[in-house]
């Protein structure tokens, strides 16, 4: 009956089938540990890539941090903001360019002003500024530098309409004036004006009246003021008016009083710095030395 249901054969193969079957566990397992472990290892693998990311990410978070931290802090380090940076500030550049031209200005006005003005030398030597002159007096009078031959010389150059500095200096060339007359010093106090389109004869005439009458006062036409003033190199400005625009204008003009010797040549000049006394002092070297 099994033989012919089909199983007597089945059952004759048993047995081997069964060996077989278990024969092949070792293998199986075998396989089976080697997958587990390949497995196991890509895990591994795995979870040890995914700790280096963590770790990258972690510097990147970190870096991104610091980099934040000295943002806020160049932030509150410098006030100006942000829109602000970089931008050209065209007022203060039109400031800057503006406080440049005028430094410019100034520094080629005093540039021509020493150009014209006397060099410091020691007084041991000649001094190299001064000359002849022949120019007019209130009187309208021929006045000549041979007029005071044997004589010295005190000579101020401005003009009549000055405010304030030539009043200044010719009350100061007044108490020298005296003080060496009272010395037994014969010298000349000359005022020559270096704006002779408004101090004509007439002018001077009228001025002198509020000043010493040792005083001598000197004018003259362009061409004479020009010469003389260029001999003792002194500086001076007229502005050129418009017609129809108003005289009553200011002249730049060089501060020095000038000592003449009695035959003419220069000895000595005292800038505005110098007081009564100490201008007294420094001719009374010079006649004391003649």
């Amino acid at each position: 009956l099994p033989n012919k249901l089909g199983l007597g054969l089945g059952v004759r193969n048993a047995p081997s089938i069964i060996f077989r079957t278990f024969s092949q566990t070792p293998s199986m397992e075998k396989e089976t540990s080697q997958k587990a472990s390949e497995i196991g290892l890509t895990s591994r693998t795995k979870a040890e890539e995914d700790k280096k990311e963590d770790k990258k990410e972690d510097k990147r978070e970190d870096k991104k941090e610091d980099k934040n931290e000295d943002t806020k802090q160049e932030d509150s380090e410098d006030p100006t903001p942000k829109k602000d940076r970089g931008n050209v500030n065209w007022k203060s550049v039109a400031l800057t360019s503006l406080a440049g031209a005028v430094l410019l200005s100034y520094y080629n006005y005093g540039k021509e002003r020493l150009m014209h003005e006397p060099k410091p030398v020691k007084e041991t030597g000649k001094i190299l500024v001064g000359g002849p002159f022949d120019l007019v007096n209130e009187q309208q009078k021929a006045v000549s530098s041979k007029d005071f031959a044997g004589r010295y010389i005190l000579l101020y150059f401005g003009f009549t309409h000055c405010p304030d500095i030539c009043p200044t200096e010719l009350r100061k060339m007044e108490t020298v004036v005296d003080k060496l007359v009272n010395n037994g010093v014969d010298i000349a106090p000359i005022f020559v004006s270096i704006d002779p389109k408004r101090d004509t004869p007439a002018k001077l005439a009228e001025y002198k009246k509020g000043w010493s009458d040792k005083f001598i006062w000197l004018t003259g036409d362009n061409e004479q003021i020009k010469s003389v003033a260029k001999a003792f190199r002194v500086y001076y400005s007229v502005p050129e008016l418009k017609p129809g625009e108003d005289d009553d204008y200011l002249v730049d003009h060089s501060i020095f009083f000038y000592l003449l010797g009695r035959d003419g040549e220069t000895l000595s000049y005292y800038g505005k710095q110098f007081t009564s006394d100490e201008v007294f002092n420094g001719i009374m070297k010079h006649v004391n030395a003649d």
